[in-house]
C-alpha cells in the first residue's frame, strides 16, 4: 500500500497542468485512499485461489471413500459455484468501477464545497449543496446496494454450504444405497465442513478481490499515463530549462520546435524558414480535453521574444488575454503546441492566488531553505510584511492555518511574495502580486522590492496597476486573442502612435473622471481523537440510522429462526441415523430433513440480504448526518481543521463504512447466533461440556479484552496518522506550480514520506497486534479441542454413535467458529472507530450556537414573516451599533466599537491598510463570527434573524473567486431559478458574455475543478455575474475587481451602479479610484472605524484617507469634480 501511495504522490508531483482537465482532486484522493486499500483487503484471501481447489480435491477423495459417487453431489455445489463466482466477479467489477467513478464525483464535490465553504455560507447555499451531495451519494449508494446483494449472497452461501452439501450427498446416498449410518453421515459432514470456509468464503472473496484489483489497476494505469510537466520530459521537447552557471540567466520564447495538438513531441525544426513560419503558440487543451475556450483555440499565439539580464518586464493586457498562461509556459506548466520555450537560470514565482501552507509565517517564507537572519529581515521589510508581524500574537512564529485562513488577502499575497523573493532566484515571475494590497503598500512593494531589492534579477511582472509600467525596462502588451500587440520600452510604445497600450493607458488615466460622468448619466436615467472503548451507543446509533427498533427485533427473530432450523436439521439427522434399519428407510425422514434444510436456506439468505441493504441505508444516513452537520457548523471549524482531515472522514472512513463494516458486522452477528445455538445443543447432548465451554469462552474473552485495549487505540492512532497524509496530498495538488518553480518537489516528497512512514508505523503496529491475537487464539483452540474430544470420547458408550458423531462435528465447528468470531469482533471494533469518527462530525455544534442567531424553527415568527416578504426591506439602511468582533474566544478583537449609520441607497467605500479589519466588517455583516453589539438592516437587528434568511437578503462578490466543476449555467444559477435571458444579461453586465459565447456549449460549457480553465480575472467576473443575476438591496464587494484590468474595472463599476441604483453597496477596495465617487467612505485602521464621511469631507479633515489619496497620486480636483457631477 505504501509503495502504491508513494507512486501516486510522485506522479501527482509530475503531472502537467493540462492533465488536470482530465482528473480532479477528488479522483486523486480517492485513488490514494479507497483504491490503494484494495491491495490490503485482497491480500488475505488471494492465496486461496490456489489453496482452495487443492483442499477440495482432498476432501472429495476422502468423502468418496465414505459414500462413493454420492459424495460428488454435495461437492458439485462447490464446483458449480466456481464458474458462478467468475460471472459474479465480472458483474462485481463492473459495479465496483461504477461505484469508484461515483465516489470520485462525490469526493470532488465535497472537496470543492469544503474549499469554498466561507463563500458558500455567505451565499446561504448550505442546504442546496447538501442536497446536491445527498443526490450524488444516493447515486453512489445505488451501485453499492447492488454489490451488497452479491456480498450478501456469498455470505449466506458460506453459512449454508456445509449443511446444503451434506444434505445433497446424504440424500443421494440414502436414495441410491439406502444404508446411511452415523459413522458415514458425520464423517462426511466433518469433511465437507472442513472446506466450507475456504470454498464458500475465502475463494469467492478472492475472486471479488481480483475483480476489484483489475478496476484499481485500470484506474491507476489511466492516472499514471497522464502527460507530465515539461521539466520531466526527455530532451528535445519544446521546453528547456538550464541551471548551469555558464548559461547565464534569461528566457527565450522562439519558434524552434513543434508540439502537435495531440501532445506528441515532433522533431526539432532547424530550417530558419520553417521556424519563421511556425511562430510560438501555447494551448491549454490536449487532443481530447479542452481547457481553453475551444478545443484547438490557443490562449497565446505568435509570441516570439527574449528577455535577458536584469530587465524589468511588465506584461499587461485585458482579462483572459493569456498573461498568466505566458508565465505558466515559462514555468513549463503549459507546453507550447508550436515553438519552444528556453529558460536559463533558477525561477522564483509569486502566484496570483497565494498558496499558503499550514505552517508558521517563517515556515512559509523559508519554504525549507536555510534561515539567514539578515536576508530574512531584508525580504520581510521589502515586501512590507514587517508591520503585520508586530500585530501577530507570536510574530513570525504565528501559525497561519491551512490556506492562510487567519490572514487577510493582502497578507497572503505579501507572504507568497516573501517566499519567492527569499529563494534568491535568477528569474522572478510575479503574477499580479500588487492587486491584493492597497495603493500605499503596493507602491512600497514595487519600489523597495521589485525595483530595489531585485534590481539585479530578471523580473517579469504581470499587473493591472498601470501606474508602475513606466518604470519597466520593457513592456509586453497582449491582445484579447492572446497575441503580442506590441513590445518595447514605455517611451517607444507611447511615441509609436495609437496602440493597444495607449488605449489601455487612456482608459486608466480617464478612469477617475470619465467613469464618474458615465455613472452620473446612468444614475440620471435610472435613479479530534477519542480514547477508550467504542461504546455501545455507537453500535446502537449505527443500527438506528438503518431501521427502527421493531425492524431490529424482527431481524433478530429471523436470525433465531435460521439457527433453530439449522440445529433441528442436524439433530433430526442424528435421530434419523440412530433408528432401526427398517425405520431408517422411511421416506418421511428424508422429507422432514429436507424441510428443515429448505427453511434454513430461505431464512439464511433472507437475513443476509436484508441486513446488507439496511447497512447501505445506515451508511447513507451516517454520511448525510455528518455532512449536513459539517456544512451547518461555524466557519471557525474550517479554519482550525485542514481540508485533508475533513475529507479523510468522507473518503477513507466512509469507504470502510460502505465496504468493510457491513460484511464484518453481519459475519459476527451470524457467528454469534451459531455459537449460541451450537453451545446449547452440544451441552444438551453432553452436560460435562457446560464446564469446558465456559472455560473456553472466558479464555477467549480475556485474550480478546487484553488485545482490544491496545488494538482500538492503535487503530485510532492509525486513523490520526492517516490524516496528515491526505492533508499534505491535497495541499500539494493545490500548489503544484509554486512547488515546481521553487524546485521543492523532492523536499515535499520527503515530507510526504515522513507522514507516510508515520502512518505505516501505526498500521504495522495494528497488524502486529492482530497477529499476536491469532497466535494465542490458535493455542487456546487447540487446547479446548483436545479436552472436548477427550471428554466426548470417554463418554461414547453413554452417548451412542449418532449423538457422538453429532457432538464431535459440532465441537470441531465450534472451535473454528469461536476463533473466527473473536477475530471478527476485534476487527468490528476497529472498523467501528470509523463510524465513531464520522458520527463525531454529526454532533458538531450548529453555527447559530456560535453567533447567537436563532434557528429557523425557534425564530420570532413575526420577524421572520416580515423579513421573508418580497417587499422587505422598505429601505436599505445599515446601522452599526457598538459592533465588536473576535473570531474565537480568547483571540484579539478584530473589530472594536464600530458605530455608524449608512442611509438607504448609499454607495460606500471601505478602505484601509491590509489587515485593518475591512474583511472582518464583512464577516460581521454576514454573522460569520461571534459579535458584540449589533447590525440593523432597515431597522431589523441581524441577531434576530435565522442565518439562511439573513444571508439570502444579502448579496456578495467575494475576494476569492469560488467556482465549482460543472457548466457555466450551474455556476451562475445552481438551482435553476432564472431564465437564460437573465443569465446572459448578467454576463453582459460583467463583461463575460463574449468569453462564454466562445466556449463550446455556451452556458452549458463545462468548467474544470474550481474553474481552472478560466483566468483568475475571468473567475472573478463570473462570480460578479452570479451576484448580478438578482437585484438585492444590500450588496458587498470584497476586492472583487482586484484581478481585472482598468478598462474592465470601469465597465463593471458602471454596471454595478446601473444594476443596484436603489441598493446600499459596500465596496472593500484597494483601488481608490473605484470608490472616489462614493456617497461615504469608511476608513478602517487596526479594527476601528477612524474616519467616516463623504470623500470630500474626509479630504478636508486631512486624516488617513487624505494620505491614502496622496499615495495614490490622486488630485483633490478629481474628487471635487466627481462630487460635483454626482450631486448634479
Amino acid at each position: 500500500m505504501a509503495a502504491s501511495l508513494g507512486l501516486i504522490y510522485r506522479k501527482a508531483m509530475r503531472i502537467s497542468r493540462q492533465s488536470f482537465a482530465k482528473v480532479t482532486t477528488g479522483h486523486v484522493v480517492n485513488l490514494a485512499s479507497n483504491d490503494v486499500e484494495r491491495f490490503i483487503t485482497t491480500s488475505v484471501p488471494l492465496p486461496f485461489l490456489l489453496i482452495a481447489p487443492i483442499q477440495m480435491a482432498l476432501a472429495s477423495y476422502l468423502a468418496w471413500e465414505q459414500l462413493g459417487p454420492s459424495a460428488l453431489t454435495g461437492v458439485s455445489i462447490y464446483i458449480l459455484f466456481l464458474p458462478l463466482n467468475v460471472v459474479l466477479g465480472k458483474l462485481f467489477a463492473k459495479l465496483r468501477s461504477l461505484t469508484a467513478d461515483f465516489t470520485d464525483e462525490r469526493v470532488k464535490v465535497v472537496n470543492e464545497i469544503l474549499s469554498g465553504m466561507r463563500v458558500l455560507k455567505m451565499y446561504g447555499w448550505e442546504h442546496p449543496f447538501t442536497r446536491l451531495v445527498e443526490a450524488l451519494r444516493k447515486r453512489e449508494m445505488g451501485t453499492i446496494r447492488k454489490t451488497n446483494v452479491i456480498r450478501a449472497s456469498n455470505m449466506a452461501f458460506y453459512f449454508v454450504s456445509g449443511n446444503l452439501t451434506a444434505f445433497l450427498s446424504l440424500m443421494t446416498y440414502q436414495l441410491v444405497e439406502g444404508d446411511l449410518t452415523a459413522e458415514k453421515a458425520f464423517t462426511t459432514i466433518s469433511l465437507l465442513q472442513s472446506i466450507r470456509m475456504q470454498l464458500a468464503l475465502f475463494l469467492p472473496t478472492a475472486v471479488q478481490g481480483v475483480s476489484e484489483l483489475s478496476v484499481t489497476f485500470h484506474r491507476l494505469e489511466r492516472f499514471l499515463r497522464l502527460p507530465e510537466h515539461a521539466s520531466f520530459l526527455e530532451e528535445g521537447t519544446a521546453y528547456r530549462r538550464m541551471y548551469t552557471p555558464e548559461s547565464g540567466k534569461g528566457l527565450s520564447l522562439s519558434p524552434a520546435a513543434v508540439v502537435n495538438k495531440h501532445g506528441k513531441r515532433a522533431q526539432a525544426v532547424k530550417d530558419k524558414n520553417v521556424r519563421e513560419s511556425n511562430p510560438l503558440a501555447l494551448s491549454t487543451a490536449t487532443a481530447d480535453t479542452a481547457v481553453a475556450p475551444t478545443l484547438d483555440t490557443p490562449t497565446l499565439r505568435d509570441v516570439t521574444t527574449t528577455f535577458r539580464g536584469n530587465e524589468l518586464v511588465a506584461v499587461v493586457g485585458p482579462v483572459g488575454c493569456g498573461k498568466t498562461s505566458l508565465l505558466m509556459s515559462v514555468l513549463g506548466e503549459l507546453l507550447p503546441s508550436a515553438g519552444s520555450v528556453t529558460v536559463q537560470g533558477t525561477v522564483g514565482y509569486a502566484s496570483q492566488e497565494a498558496w499558503i501552507l499550514s505552517d508558521t509565517v517563517r515556515g512559509n517564507i523559508l519554504f525549507g531553505a536555510h534561515y539567514d537572519a539578515t536576508w530574512y529581515k531584508t525580504v520581510v521589510e521589502a515586501c512590507q510584511l514587517a508591520p503585520d508581524l508586530l500585530l501577530f500574537e507570536n510574530n513570525d512564529a504565528t501559525e497561519v492555518g491551512e490556506r492562510g485562513v487567519t490572514l487577510s488577502g493582502g497578507q497572503k499575497a505579501r507572504l507568497s511574495l516573501c517566499r519567492a523573493v527569499y529563494a534568491d532566484a535568477d528569474i522572478y515571475l510575479l503574477d499580479d502580486p500588487l492587486s491584493a494590497v492597497d495603493a500605499k503598500v503596493g507602491r512600497l512593494i514595487f519600489e523597495e522590492c521589485v525595483q530595489k531589492l531585485l534590481h539585479d534579477k530578471l523580473r517579469i511582472l504581470v499587473t493591472h496597476q498601470l501606474q508602475f509600467i513606466k518604470h519597466a525596462d520593457r513592456i509586453v502588451v497582449l491582445g484579447r486573442d492572446g497575441s503580442v500587440d506590441s513590445v518595447g520600452t514605455y517611451d517607444e510604445l507611447m511615441q509609436g502612435g495609437p496602440s493597444k497600450l495607449t488605449e489601455i493607458l487612456a482608459e486608466h488615466e480617464a478612469d477617475h473622471a470619465e467613469q464618474a460622468a458615465h455613472e452620473a448619466q446612468a444614475k440620471a436615467k435610472d435613479k479530534n481523537r477519542k480514547e477508550g472503548v467504542v461504546g455501545l451507543a455507537a453500535y446502537w446509533k449505527y443500527c438506528r440510522l438503518a431501521v427502527s427498533t421493531p425492524a431490529i427485533i424482527f431481524w433478530i427473530g429471523l436470525c433465531i429462526l435460521t439457527q433453530v432450523a439449522q440445529l433441528l436439521s442436524d439433530w433430526w439427522l442424528s435421530y434419523w441415523v440412530a433408528m432401526d434399519p427398517e425405520d431408517r428407510g422411511d421416506d418421511i425422514n428424508l422429507v422432514i430433513y429436507a424441510v428443515f434444510i429448505i427453511v434454513f436456506l430461505v431464512t439464511a439468505f433472507s437475513r443476509s440480504i436484508v441486513f446488507m441493504q439496511w447497512a447501505a441505508k445506515a451508511s447513507t444516513n451516517i454520511s448525510a448526518l455528518a455532512f449536513g452537520s459539517v456544512v451547518r457548523t461555524d466557519i471557525r471549524f474550517f479554519d482550525i481543521n485542514p481540508i485533508g482531515r475533513i475529507l479523510n472522514r468522507f473518503s477513507k472512513d466512509m469507504g470502510f463504512i460502505d465496504d468493510l463494516l457491513p460484511v464484518t458486522f453481519f459475519d459476527l452477528l451470524q457467528l454469534s447466533t451459531l455459537i449460541t445455538g451450537t453451545y446449547l445443543l452440544v451441552c444438551a447432548l453432553n452436560p460435562w461440556l457446560f464446564i469446558v465451554v465456559p472455560v473456553l469462552a472466558v479464555a477467549f474473552v480475556k485474550v480478546n479484552a487484553y488485545y482490544l485495549a491496545t488494538a482500538r487505540e492503535v487503530k485510532r492512532l492509525e486513523a490520526v496518522a492517516r490524516s496528515p497524509v491526505y492533508s499534505h496530498f491535497s495541499s500539494t495538488l493545490n500548489g503544484l506550480a509554486t512547488l515546481r518553480s521553487h524546485s521543492a518537489s523532492e523536499r515535499f516528497t520527503r515530507l510526504f514520506e515522513e507522514y507516510q512512514n508515520g502512518h505505516s508505523r501505526a498500521y504495522s503496529a495494528f497488524v502486529t497486534t492482530s497477529r499476536w491475537l491469532g497466535c494465542r487464539l490458535d493455542a487456546i483452540t487447540f487446547t479446548f479441542l483436545a479436552a472436548a474430544v477427550f471428554v466426548t470420547t470417554a463418554l461414547r458408550d453413554d452417548l451412542g454413535s449418532s449423538r457422538l458423531g453429532l457432538q464431535i462435528s459440532y465441537v470441531l465447528q465450534l472451535t473454528a467458529t469461536f476463533q473466527w468470531a473473536v477475530r471478527q469482533s476485534a476487527e468490528l471494533e476497529n472498523q467501528m472507530t470509523s463510524v465513531e469518527r464520522v458520527l463525531e462530525y454529526g454532533a458538531l455544534p450548529l453555527e447559530e450556537e456560535m453567533t447567537g442567531n436563532p434557528e429557523p424553527e425557534n425564530a420570532d415568527k413575526a420577524v421572520v414573516e416580515k423579513v421573508s416578504s418580497p417587499s422587505w426591506p422598505p429601505s436599505a439602511s445599515i446601522e452599526f451599533r457598538n459592533l465588536s468582533l473576535r473570531y474565537a474566544p480568547g483571540t484579539p478583537l478584530r473589530l472594536q466599537n464600530i458605530d455608524c449609520t449608512i442611509p438607504s441607497g448609499s454607495f460606500v467605500g471601505i478602505v484601509g491598510r491590509t489587515g485593518a479589519g475591512k474583511s472582518s466588517l464583512l464577516a460581521a455583516l454576514f454573522r460569520m463570527a461571534p459579535t458584540e453589539g449589533d447590525i440593523l438592516l432597515a431597522g431589523t437587528p441581524t441577531s434576530q434573524l435565522p442565518l439562511p434568511l439573513l444571508r439570502a437578503k444579502l448579496g456578495v462578490i467575494p475576494q476569492d473567486p469560488v467556482l465549482f466543476s460543472g457548466s457555466v449555467r450551474k455556476n451562475l444559477d445552481p438551482f435553476d431559478e432564472f431564465e437564460d435571458a437573465d443569465l446572459w444579461r448578467a454576463l453582459e453586465l460583467s463583461h463575460m458574455d463574449d468569453v462564454v459565447r466562445k466556449l463550446s456549449g455556451g452556458l452549458d460549457a463545462p468548467l474544470s475543478e474550481s474553474g481552472g480553465n478560466l483566468s483568475v480575472g475571468q473567475r472573478q467576473l463570473l462570480c460578479m455575474a452570479r451576484a448580478m443575476i438578482k437585484t438585492t438591496r444590500f450588496l458587498v464587494m470584497d476586492e472583487a475587481t482586484a484581478n481585472v484590468d482598468t478598462a474592465t474595472d470601469r465597465i463593471i463599476q458602471t454596471a454595478l451602479r446601473e444594476q443596484f441604483t436603489s441598493s446600499t453597496v459596500l465596496v472593500i477596495a484597494h483601488r481608490l479610484h473605484t470608490i472616489l465617487d462614493s456617497h461615504y467612505v469608511m476608513v478602517m485602521d487596526k479594527g476601528q472605524l477612524v474616519e467616516f464621511g463623504s470623500p470630500l469631507e474626509l479630504m478636508d479633515k486631512g486624516g488617513i484617507f487624505t494620505s491614502l489619496v496622496k499615495q495614490a497620486r490622486i488630485k483633490r480636483e478629481t474628487i471635487e469634480n466627481l462630487s460635483r457631477k454626482k450631486s448634479s
